[in-house]
């Protein structure tokens, strides 16, 4: 099974794995991709039969059927590559490497080993290389997400009550 991981757009230690000419700050090339993206989502709204699934006609004329759940998932990818966000799919039974974890985190990596040495996030040693389980790295995601949430609305709570425009 397969899971889109859909977010900002790309943090500064991701840059380095996109292709020379992608790199910069060309936001030509990232609208280019929005626009791209959201013209082909609004196709497939179209071209995808009654059940979901979808036939794509290559140019030497094969015809190469799509299930629904990989449309669905296609879908789902164009939508967050159309809103201008990052767009990363994953097996969900995948292990990741701390690289891997902290950049889906956007957090650094000496950072996550600080969280996994101090037993908040669950792992696993593949010789002396930790690895950390998808859906254990998206609870805990979810977790600091809603942590994160309640104290920007505290904040925003007490500014209010302080006059300060918010």
């Amino acid at each position: 099974m397969l899971h889109l991981i859909c977010g900002p757009r790309l943090e500064e230690q991701e840059l380095s794995k996109r292709p020379k000419h992608r790199q910069g700050n060309d936001t030509r090339a990232e609208a280019r991709d929005r626009d791209l993206a959201a013209a082909a989502l609004e196709r497939l709204n179209h071209a995808q039969t009654e059940d979901g699934s979808l036939t794509l006609v290559a140019p030497d004329g094969e015809r190469i059927d799509l299930p629904a759940c990989v449309v669905a998932l296609l879908k789902d990818c164009l939508q967050c590559i159309a809103r201008g966000d990052t767009a990363k799919v994953v097996a969900v039974r995948a292990e990741l490497s701390t690289f891997e974890a902290a950049a889906l985190l956007g957090v650094s990596r000496p950072f996550l080993i600080m969280e996994l040495e101090a037993g908040r996030l669950p792992f696993r040693l593949v010789g002396s290389h930790r690895r950390i389980a998808l859906a254990a790295l998206l609870r805990y995601k979810s977790a600091i997400d809603g942590r994160r949430h309640e104290a920007l609305d505290e904040l925003t709570r007490e500014a209010q009550e302080l006059g300060m425009g918010y």
